[in-house]
């Protein structure tokens, strides 16, 4: 009994497997590439976070810090996400809040910080604009009743547009510690000495 072929069938069909097993690689690629630009991209996504606000007191001039992000370079060429607005608080001795400053928008890595309510505030921009950049703002006159019972609290609202869907809307607190000076021992005083007096106390260094 003779064998019969239907060649054309089956140079098809070897033409069909070559062809899969071509086109399968070249999927496995792509399917590749598509993993490690998700992940890369989750990797650079950013959302504001309680991380991303700090507070301080400086005991030297008795003024009071906030440091906010305020801007976030995804990847230097996907996107970039920036704070929207922001207000700045203190809380008084009636343990109201008071705002002292507010931000307006830091798109393009630059914006501004105004005092509120007659207090007097200080700003700047540090970090990178590549990378993250801050907005410090620091209350200079803060109420010396705020200061009595050893800790200061302070507070930042606001909305950031970043990675989060809807953007973040923020209102955090944190608090600083205020370390008192020593009271010097042994105080006292010279008689006129010209334009002024001579002081002298037990332990110089305690204050």
């Amino acid at each position: 009994m003779k064998n019969f072929y239907d060649f054309k069938r089956l140079s098809l069909n070897r033409y069909s497997g070559v062809f899969f097993q071509k086109h399968l690689k070249y999927y496995l690629k792509l399917s590749l590439i598509l993993t490690f630009v998700h992940f890369y991209v989750a990797a650079e996504a950013k959302i504001w976070g309680t991380g991303d606000f700090t507070v301080s007191y400086n005991e030297c001039n008795g003024t009071a810090k906030i440091k906010l992000l305020a801007y976030f370079d995804d990847c230097g060429t996907c996107d970039s996400d920036y704070l929207d607005h922001a207000k700045y608080y203190f809380k008084n001795d009636s343990g109201n809040w008071v705002q002292f400053a507010h931000s307006g928008n830091y798109g393009g890595c630059s914006g501004s910080t105004v005092a509120d309510n007659g207090y007097s505030v200080t700003y700047s921009f540090t970090g990178d604009c590549d990378n993250s950049a801050f907005v410090e703002v620091t209350i200079n006159n803060l109420p010396n009743n705020v200061l009595d019972n050893g800790t200061i609290y302070l507070r930042v609202t606001g909305k950031a547009l970043d990675d989060e869907t809807p953007d973040t809307v923020f209102d955090w607190e944190k608090s600083a510690s205020i370390s008192s000076v020593p009271t010097p021992t042994g105080l006292s005083a010279s008689t006129d000495d010209c334009t002024g007096v001579n002081l002298s106390w037990t332990y110089p260094s305690s204050i």
